[in-house]
């Protein structure tokens, strides 16, 4: 009952589940089917579908024999039917998806073509925005990866795999770079570092910016892939057997530069050549 001077409602006993309920003439409150809640214009009057949750105007207009979606925000999960255990919050989010299960899309417009694709997760406006069919996709952050129609991706970071269009790629970056700070190819086991990584206080460093010489110390790995030939100093001094990896990726011959043993090593390194320096600290050189 509505009490008009103080605006509250007084309601006593069951609710009749198959009612819907209105103010003002817009609808509110619907309770349809089996362990379903539908809050403004949500939800389908002759759904079988049980445990969904609908809020916002458009929201499951569609649903036949889905269950346990959760769609919040205007036209979320419009389009799903059959769809299972979907999760969309914000504006158009997984709007067309129709029979894809167990996504998860929070933004705005954040998997917005996804028809039959499943376990795909997306936070972030736009966010895998042209992905139709494709699963098991990862996307954290704005933008990530909304070019990408393929499956098995992972995308951390505002706008990291902005172009990548294929499968099974890894992009960690905070731009729209396509060399980004972290790449990776989980089909072939591959992973790329555009930069230099420290592990245990140790330099593995990937340079195509080596000049001339490079004399950092504490470098584990130098990964050299300049377009032409460069002489790299090794620094003298390290722990007795502690070791140095050289690879060349690039296209020019490597010099070797410091106390280099000629004997047990060789100073030059080759296109795809690559060679592995202990220090001994008795000959007090690298061998």
């Amino acid at each position: 009952m509505l009490n008009r001077n103080t605006g509250k409602i007084k309601a006593t006993g069951d609710i009749d589940t198959t009612q819907m309920y209105k103010i003002n003439d817009k609808q509110v409150l619907m309770v349809y089917g089996t362990d379903n809640l539908f809050i403004d214009s949500s939800g389908n009057k002759t759904l079988t579908g049980v445990e969904n949750i609908g809020i916002g105007d458009g929201v499951l207009i569609s649903l036949t024999t889905g269950k346990r979606n959760v769609a919040i925000g205007k036209s979320s999960l419009k389009d799903n039917t059959t769809g299972d255990s979907n999760f969309g919050l914000g504006t158009d989010t997984l709007i067309k998806n129709t029979t894809g299960s167990y996504n998860v899309a929070v933004g705005v417009q954040t998997l917005i073509s996804n028809e039959d694709g499943d376990a795909n997760t997306a936070l972030g406006n736009t966010a895998l925005g042209l992905i139709k069919n494709g699963n098991n996709n990862v996307a954290i952050g704005a933008v990530a990866g909304v070019l990408c129609t393929g499956s098995g991706n992972v995308f951390l970071g505002y706008g990291a795999g902005f172009f990548e269009t294929g499968s099974n790629k890894l992009y960690i970056a905070n731009n729209y770079d396509s060399d980004p700070l972290i790449y990776g190819d989980f089909s072939i086991d591959f992973l790329k570092i555009n930069g230099d990584l420290m592990v245990a206080n140790r330099l593995i460093r990937s340079k195509s910016i080596y000049t001339d010489t490079d004399t950092t110390d504490n470098v584990y790995l130098h990964i050299c892939d300049k377009a032409d030939g460069f002489t790299l100093t090794i620094p003298d001094g390290a722990d007795d057997g502690e070791e140095i990896k050289i690879i060349n990726k690039g296209v020019g011959t490597i010099t070797l530069s410091g106390k280099i043993n000629l004997t047990t090593a060789t100073n030059s390194l080759l296109t795809g050549e690559k060679i592995i320096l202990n220090w001994d600290t008795i000959d007090d050189e690298w061998q």
